[in-house]
């Protein structure tokens, strides 16, 4: 037969466990919050650097341009790719590019302004997901890559490039409608990073 004190001092050590572990889950919790704060402020302050980037754009903007940004800005589907960047900022640990992210986030809004759908957009959102600034970086400089020399794997895989010719030694590349709506949507992080750079 089980002792009754026994129990007692079972159950007591349970409810210390609990209380321990409902205070750990609280501060983790704290932590939690404290650092998606931490994150939303460190985004934010991303955009401010990122934002100075398409102002001379929209002063030279034509009538028709601004008219067709705020068709832009207003809907819901462009609002929900500005949430997907941030959301992957949120997940991103490199400053770099959680920066890259930023100017992506503008850069859509400037490449829908000047044409892009929606649509093509978001395809752009989920492709840059999948890169790295020195994959864009790679993407600019092999429109016309040299014969015999690939691009990065991590471009091909995600649709960015494709062989049009690959005959042993001799390989020819060429970027793909998704890699141009890729280089459209990161033009002005291009810009930002290679600013000595004429072809940009």
């Amino acid at each position: 037969m089980v002792d009754l004190s026994t129990v007692i001092t079972a159950g007591k050590l349970a409810l210390k466990a609990r209380a321990y572990y409902e205070g750990l889950n609280d501060r983790n919790t704290a932590a939690l919050l404290a650092e998606f704060d931490r994150t939303r402020d460190e985004w934010l302050i991303e955009l401010k650097r990122a934002v100075a980037a398409p102002e001379k754009r929209l002063e030279e903007a034509t009538a028709e341009q601004r008219e067709k940004l705020n068709e832009v800005l207003e809907d819901p589907g462009f609002a929900r790719v500005q949430l997907n960047y941030g959301y992957e900022a949120a997940r991103e640990a490199i400053d770099e590019r959680r920066g890259m992210l930023a100017y992506a986030a503008l850069g859509a809004a400037d490449a829908g302004m000047r044409g892009m759908s929606i649509a093509e957009v978001a395809r752009v959102e989920r492709t840059i997901r999948e890169l790295d600034p020195e994959d864009v970086g790679a993407l600019a400089h092999h429109e016309r890559p040299p014969i015999g020399q690939p691009p990065p794997d991590t471009l091909v895989t995600a649709g960015c490039m494709m062989p049009i010719l690959d005959s042993g030694a001799l390989q020819l590349w060429r970027v793909t409608k998704l890699g141009e709506g890729v280089l459209r949507v990161m033009d002005l992080y291009l810009r930002a990073v290679t600013p000595e750079d004429p072809t940009k």
